[in-house]
């Protein structure tokens, strides 16, 4: 009988073997998309990423605002209004006729054009502009940071139907070496060699794993609609990705990534941003009572003029004013001190995010040495639980070990090789974890 089982015995071995060996040989669909190509589909289709752009066509409309009180604005007016009573003497001198004079008439025609323009303002006019700039920077800032985050989002979408697939094919290879071995073992039921309870046990073995395996094809399905989402595309568009989760190495210095945080991390830029446009706001609050020099001009075409009131004649007139707003019940004192109080707020917030960037860098470099650690626990688990595998096969293809045991050792290596793959995709995204939290684009 051992004889019978030596064939069923080797294939077993070369299934266990092959499900570890890298699948860097397999192709990839014509239509895969590879993480760059993924990548790229999210900065210009990903719904958050448009929202930023908006954002910031927006900010460069409101610098364009700012700008306006650098040019003199002109007003057109014209009216007509119908007067009445219009007052009016006669004069009767003979031998001359009676004459009546009006002084106005009952149609009265205005057309007219207005200008006004800021001298001298204290500085306002460019506090403005400046503040409309900052606002374009900041908007910009927070584009890269958006894409940032949403370039992530797609890798970690990427990588994990990556880990699903490939966890469904180490089911699906269990799933069939528990089958062959059902097949064998039925087999020697049939010829009285075993009971019924070891049948039973591989069935209910089996459709255990068959339960895991449809709870990882719905985590797939979600997976890949929010890959599709992220992405732009429609959310029923199969998902066809070219991509490995294999070994990566990955050098780095602790001391230079908390530097290239400091620098690079697009959040950061936006804080000290913020801080320059609180103190311009500050700028403009102190300038509320200072004196305002302006020129006025007008030229008015109208009737109504002596000596004839029918006539459009023209009018016309030009002044320089000077406003001093002497009191103005302290509302601009009031002002300063919230404005003052507003710089110290966004200098507190920037030191705070500091700690906080390089609190992140550093929990991503104790998540990247942890997961290299794990690798290694997990391939040692994997080679020392493949081992068993063949012993406990052989042993009980020999009549030496339960079907109980043989399935411990079968979902031992299972489990073991999940853990590997796990170990190896969580290492990958706690690199890309530390691309991220240093400032680093992904395109």
């Amino acid at each position: 009988m051992a004889l019978r089982l030596q064939p069923v015995n080797s294939i077993l071995t070369a299934l266990a073997f092959l499900s570890i060996i890298p699948r860097s040989s397999a192709q990839p669909p014509h239509s895969a998309l590879t993480l760059k190509d993924a990548l790229g589909l999210t900065v210009k289709n990903s719904s958050m990423v448009l929202q930023a752009e908006q954002a910031v066509y927006g900010a460069e409309a409101k610098a364009s605002e700012s700008r306006s009180p650098l040019y003199p604005q002109m007003n057109v007016q014209s009216s007509y209004a119908r007067l009445g009573p219009i007052s009016s003497f006669s004069l009767d001198i003979p031998p001359m006729p009676p004459v009546t004079m009006k002084f106005g008439n009952e149609n009265s025609y205005n057309v007219g054009i207005s200008l006004q323009h800021s001298l001298f303002n204290w500085g306002r006019t460019q506090t403005g502009i400046e503040m409309g700039e900052l606002g374009v920077r900041i908007s910009e800032t927070a584009l890269a940071t958006t894409q940032t985050a949403a370039a992530y989002q797609v890798i970690q979408a990427f990588y994990g139907i990556l880990l699903s697939h490939e966890s469904l094919r180490v089911f699906d290879q269990t799933i069939q070496a528990l089958q062959t071995r059902k097949a064998m073992m039925k087999r020697r039921y049939e010829s009285g060699l075993m009971s019924n309870f070891d049948l039973l046990t591989m069935d209910v073995q089996i459709a255990g794993i068959e339960g895991r395996k449809l709870e990882i094809e719905t985590s797939l399905r979600k997976l890949e609609i929010l890959f599709n989402k992220l992405t732009g595309r429609p959310l029923d568009m199969p998902v066809a990705l070219a991509g490995q989760i294999e070994e990566q190495s990955y050098a780095f210095n602790t001391d230079s990534l908390l530097h290239a945080a400091l620098e690079s991390r697009g959040e950061l830029r936006q804080a000290a941003l913020q801080e320059d446009l609180a103190r311009r706001q500050a700028d403009m609050a102190r300038t509320a009572d200072k004196p305002n020099i302006a020129v006025n001009a007008s030229y008015l075409l109208r009737n109504g003029l002596f000596p004839n009131l029918d006539a459009l004649r023209g009018t016309w007139n030009a002044s320089i004013v000077l406003a001093y707003p002497a009191f103005d019940g302290f509302r601009t004192s009031a002002q300063v001190d919230q404005a003052e109080v507003n710089v110290r707020v966004t200098e507190l917030r920037r030191a705070e995010l500091e700690q906080s960037v390089a609190m992140d860098v550093r929990q991503a470099i104790v998540d990247l040495q942890s997961n290299k650690q794990r690798i290694q626990i997990e391939k040692v688990r994997l080679e020392q639980a493949k081992e068993a595998l063949e012993i406990a096969t052989e042993r009980h293809a020999g009549g030496f070990l339960s079907t109980i045991d043989l399935l411990d050792s079968q979902m031992s290596y299972q489990n073991a090789h999940l853990g590997y793959l796990q170990a190896i995709t969580n290492h990958i995204l706690a690199k890309y974890a530390i691309d991220r939290v240093t400032g680093k684009k992904f395109l």
